[in-house]
């Protein structure tokens, strides 16, 4: 099928003009093409897309297709300046086909006002990136983000070495007073790192968030402090349990198995994920065990707290280890407290909660102005003062 004929297809859907043997035939040609093919299509088509309406819902075997294709597309694009290129195209066209590029609003469409000048943003504002800082044992801090690959310190017999990967690991080191000497890695606003500590357990840290660690994990068992969220890969030793603290009263209980948690301040609950293995938590007088698939939340209340356990799908827990917002019956606040944390942004609202939910995935390389986009088409409305975003509710 030539170019033109996709095109014309494309326009048909957008119009809500093009008839069921259309949209089959046009499910079938972006099934079969090649890769050229289809990054020359997104090329020319994100050049006319902007100029058309925005539909109703698409139709979700044709949706899936087109998502399948770019994920694929994704995985080969190097460098990862180009991958984001096509990306900003390939998205362009699914807020076409979608209504909301991987961001669907499951609320009934309105009418989209026309953007005034105070929407848009005076200075681009970038993704958020490999930032931390690392406190040693006597109280010195290094940044990680500036600092030189090699070896950074030496911490009770381990050498903290940064890597060439935005990650910092501890070498060696097994001596007693190794797990005596706690060090912090913490990330703002913006920042994420990953860390593998002595015992080889590999933590990523989102952003906002720390853990405090011993340098060498000495004794029986193998403790660590958590804010934030992070996700775990716990080596297994069934000698020495692994413990996450998240605070005084909460409690994680592993020996090998990996796992997420989510423990903003500004979230309502602690959330544990489990993805493998096996882990208990505990929360005052109260436990309970994850089995995979399973998603354990704290509830607090006046008289203490307990765990709920049920299944879910993890993926939505997880997709910021892997470079993706993942949003399933996500309120606008929940939304807007990810994108705050990762962009570094304020967000205040104005009205009241109109009680929208989102469901999709959004690229964490994108930059600001290509997620709030996507909002925008959601009929989410807001205005724009330096790093601070005003919702319209």
């Amino acid at each position: 099928m030539s170019q033109e004929k996709i095109i014309y297809l494309l326009d048909r859907y957008a119009s809500g003009t093009m008839t069921e043997a259309e949209q089959k035939e046009l499910s079938i040609c972006l099934q079969s093409m090649d890769e050229p093919e289809f990054k020359a299509v997104m090329d020319r088509y994100a050049q006319t897309v902007e100029q058309s309406g925005v539909p109703g819902p698409p139709d979700a075997v044709l949706f899936e297709q087109i998502k399948e294709r770019i994920a694929g597309m994704e995985a080969e694009m190097r460098p990862a300046r180009p991958r984001i290129r096509y990306w900003a195209a390939a998205a362009v066209l699914l807020v076409l086909l979608s209504a909301g590029a991987y961001l669907l609003n499951r609320q009934p469409q309105q009418t989209i006002a026309v953007k005034p000048a105070t929407d848009t943003l005076q200075h681009e504002i970038g993704p958020g990136g490999n930032k931390a800082v690392l406190t040693l044992a006597n109280g010195a801090t290094i940044l990680l983000d500036e600092a030189a690959d090699g070896t950074l310190a030496q911490q009770g017999g381990s050498n903290v070495v940064k890597l060439g990967n935005g990650q910092l690991a501890y070498v060696g080191g097994t001596g007693e007073t190794g797990g005596n000497m706690y060090n912090v890695i913490a990330t703002p606003r913006g920042g994420q790192y990953r860390i593998a500590l002595s015992d080889g357990t590999q933590v990523w840290l989102n952003a906002a968030s720390s853990i405090r660690y011993p340098a060498v994990f000495s004794g029986d068992e193998r403790k660590v402090e958590i804010t934030g969220e992070a996700y775990f890969e716990v080596a297994k030793n069934e000698k020495k349990p692994f413990k996450v603290a998240i605070n005084k009263s909460t409690e994680i209980n592993v020996l090998g198995t990996h796992f997420n948690v989510n423990a903003y301040e500004d979230e309502q609950d602690i959330r544990t994920t489990l993805l493998e293995g096996k882990v208990s938590i505990s929360v005052f007088q109260n436990q309970q065990v994850l089995k995979p698939g399973q998603q354990g939340t704290v509830i607090y209340g006046n008289t203490g707290g307990f765990v709920k356990v049920q299944d879910v799908d993890t993926e939505e827990a997880v997709a910021w280890k892997k470079g993706m917002f993942c949003f399933k019956n996500a309120d606008l606040r929940t939304v807007m407290r990810q994108l705050s944390r990762w962009y570094d942004v304020e967000v205040a609202y104005e009205g009241g909660n109109n009680g929208a939910v989102f469901e999709g995935k959004i690229q964490r390389e994108l930059n600001l102005s290509d997620v709030l986009e996507a909002l925008r088409k959601n009929n989410v409305q807001f205005r724009i003062e330096g790093r601070r975003i005003i919702v319209k509710q």
